[in-house]
This record gives C-alpha cells, structure tokens and sequence, in this order.
C-alpha cells in the first residue's frame, strides 16, 4: 500500500507547481542587534526579509523554508525538509555575512539536486552614523555581498552538479529563479517518467540513434521498445472521449499553428495517453 501511494504521489506531481527548497543564511553573532531601534533588530529584518521572499515565491511556486539558518542544526533541518518534500531545486542566499560552516555542511551532505546560488542587488541603501546603532545593524544587514563571496570559495571547491550562479536585481533574480524551479520540475518528471519506443532500427539513420542507458543515466526516463501491434493495443484502448478532452487543454494552453493536422495531432495525443 504505501508503494501504491508512493508512486500516485509521483505521478501527479506532473501537475503541481514546482517545489523549491530555501536556504537564507543569517549571522548568530548579529541576531539581537537594533533590538528596539526603529528598524527593529537584525533578525526581525531578516524574518521580514524572508516573509517577502516567500510571499513573492509562492504565487508561482510551491516553497519549502524552515527557518533562517543561523548555524549547523538549522540546515540539518533544512535538509531533512528538503528530503521529506523532495523539492524540485534549492535556492541559496547570504543575508548578510555569515560564518560558513552550516553552508559547507550543505554542500557536502544535500543530495543530488539543483542548486542555484543568488546574490540580489537593492536598488538603494541609505545608511546613516554607524556608530548609532540602528544604522550599523542596517550596514550589517546589507552586507549579503560579503557572504556571498565568503561562501564562493567553498562552491568552488565543493564543485558540486548541477549548481549555478545568479547576479541581478530582486526582479531579475526572481524571474531566474522561477525559470530555474521550472526547468528543475521537468528534470523532476522526466526522472520519474516511461517513453516508448517502436522496436526497429532503420540502419540509414544511424546517427538518430538513441543509447538508453546513456539516457537514463543522465537525463532519467525509462525507454521501453514496443512492437507496433503492442503500440497499436495501447492506442485502441483510449476513448475518443478522453482524447478530444486532453487535446482541448492543449488548444487553450498553447498556440497551435494553422498547418497543424487536427487529425494527426489527436492520433498523437491518443498514443500518448496509452503509452501512460
């Protein structure tokens, strides 16, 4: 049974948003700084930062967070998360300047997933006399840049797959970030997912030819080789109904071009429902 549901959660994960794990890094040394201050203190600014980060996320993605990282058991945590709701990617960036050993614990023990490293730029940071308070927790909290230069040394030499930079503004980097969960959810799929293929080689297209190991190993789905009448059994077994139905979402989904073949593509979309 729990086999059972296991797989079904699989399979419709095809139609969930991506899910995206987050990594905010934070400074335990600068926790209660500006307590009180009219900007409140550091981790009041960060766990402010962190509802807007997700907040903007969520709209277009499923987000994983736990809490600011603030050392080793908090990104155990994170990563225990991560496990148990399998996300799609991680996203990764330094509040301000941290120590690094709860970074490096991630790098060394997450599992195999994307990973994108960003570094927002604010448009403005106007800062005042740090030698009063409130405005030297504000220098501190805009001191991500630092961390993130501190920590590139240990992506370089973790040199992990799958791992990516991004520089930009806050719209940049959430627009980077989305198109990152998306591509990552495919991976996701594709990991999960079973083509079929009709048995036979035309020895004049040699070149076309595809290594099934090679595929799976590196991009993930199971290449299963049908006879046609096998492919054709598959085929005859999907109503009329069900594929007028899955054709219609693709018409309202997407543009389709004039020179499409109606016919055609419903045949296409019956055979590919059966090979499901």
């Amino acid at each position: 049974m729990k086999q059972c549901l296991k797989k079904v959660t699989k399979l419709n994960r095809k139609n969930d948003k991506p899910r995206l794990g987050l990594v905010l890094l934070g400074c335990n040394r600068f926790v209660g700084l500006g307590k009180g201050g009219c900007d409140g203190s550091y981790a009041e600014r960060c766990e402010k930062r962190a509802k807007w980060i997700c907040d903007t996320l969520k709209v277009d993605l499923n987000i994983t967070y736990t809490d600011i990282i603030y050392d080793s058991d908090d990104i155990i945590d994170a990563m225990e998360a991560f496990d148990r709701d399998r996300v799609d990617c991680v996203v990764a960036l330094f509040m301000s300047w941290a120590q690094d050993f709860a970074w490096n614990r991630f790098l060394r023990d997450m599992r195999d997933v994307p990973v994108l490293y960003v570094h927002p730029i604010d448009k403005e940071v106007i800062l005042g006399d740090t030698h009063d308070e409130n405005s030297f927790t504000s220098f501190l909290f805009h001191a991500g840049l630092v961390g993130s230069l501190e920590a590139s040394g240990d992506n370089r030499r973790y040199a992990r797959r799958m791992f990516f930079n991004a520089v930009g503004t806050w719209d940049e980097i959430f627009a980077r970030i989305k198109t990152f969960a998306y591509a990552s959810h495919v991976r996701t799929i594709l990991k999960n997912s079973h083509f079929g293929l009709i048995d036979c080689y035309n020895e004049v297209m040699w070149s076309t030819y595809v290594d099934p190991y090679a595929l799976f190993m590196k991009a993930g789905p199971e290449l299963h080789f049908l006879s046609v009448a096998t492919l054709k059994d598959l085929i005859s077994t999907v109503s009329n109904e069900k594929a007028n139905e899955a054709v219609k979402k693709l018409w309202d989904r997407y543009e389709v071009l004039p020179g499409v073949d109606e016919r055609k593509l419903l045949e296409s979309v019956r055979a590919t429902i059966g090979l499901e």
